[in-house]
């Protein structure tokens, strides 16, 4: 016969179990793993299949991370234009090397795409760290801010500053407006230097416009996810912030398709 001794030994036994599988679970808790904890993140790679047990970043380690990437893409420009440099010195070498050219603008353009698609990523991380974080609704609200200034403002105010009016502005500087021009006196051929002129402007502007309009899409989608998730945070619904990332994800994968395929 179960004594009531028992009985009341047996509860408490039962309390425990309880309590310790809701702790596992991490059941009551206001965020999901904590600061630095491996997680399984909702992104996803280029195969389209989910990351498991990814271990995300700390938040100064992501800045890091952001601050590299935009360095290197736009110093990989300046290298770039700078070898340019080398081989259309003089009027007569750009009108040989016009390939070179166009393959230059080509690479401004690939470059930008791809520090867009880089930059979406990043602001898949940031969202996906402050999420993990464990910290209360009202810190999150706080620290999902560190999307829109390290990838909003600061990185798209550096590339755009760097690419559109660094590494193109120079360009037009120093080949349309430099190397082109002086060959206006040089060429035998009037219409020929015309024509030369008008190709180089058509070139550096088309990639101008397309720069321009890369950056501006990625700005603007990042944004958006922001004010997304923000406005979630707030709203203190979990559910909805990994809707809002999940979508982002998908939208993500779907830029970086569409930029492989034009390379």
């Amino acid at each position: 016969m179960t004594t009531p001794r028992r009985r009341a030994a047996a509860a408490i036994v039962a309390i425990a179990a309880c309590a310790m599988t809701a702790t596992l679970a991490g059941c009551g808790q206001d965020g999901g793993a904590p600061g630095g904890a491996t997680t399984q993140s909702s992104q996803k790679t280029e195969t389209g299949k989910p990351v498991q047990n990814r271990k995300l970043p700390t938040l100064d380690e992501l800045k890091t991370q952001v601050d590299q990437e935009t360095k290197q893409g736009i110093d990989s420009l300046d290298q770039e234009f700078q070898a340019l440099k080398q081989k259309v010195s003089t009027y007569d070498q750009f009108v040989a090397a016009t390939g070179d050219v166009q393959a230059f603008y080509a690479k401004v353009t690939s470059t930008t795409d791809e520090l867009g698609v880089t930059m979406r990523e990043r602001a898949l991380d940031y969202a996906n760290v402050v999420l993990s974080s464990g910290k209360p609704w009202a810190d999150k609200y706080d620290n999902i801010d560190e999307m829109y200034d390290r990838i909003y403002d600061d990185a798209g105010s550096e590339i755009f500053d760097g690419i559109y009016d660094g590494v193109l502005k120079t360009a037009f500087n120093e080949l349309y407006d430099g190397v082109v021009k002086s060959g206006f006196d040089m060429a035998g051929d009037y219409q020929q230097w015309s024509d030369v002129s008008s190709e180089e402007y058509e070139r550096w502007s088309e990639a101008s416009s397309d720069v321009y309009q890369s950056i501006s899409d990625f700005r603007s989608d990042v944004y958006k996810f922001y004010s997304d998730i923000k406005g979630r945070i707030l709203a203190k619904d979990k559910e909805r912030v990994q809707e809002k990332i999940d979508d982002f994800t998908e939208k993500v994968d779907k830029v970086r398709q569409d930029v492989q395929s034009q390379q």
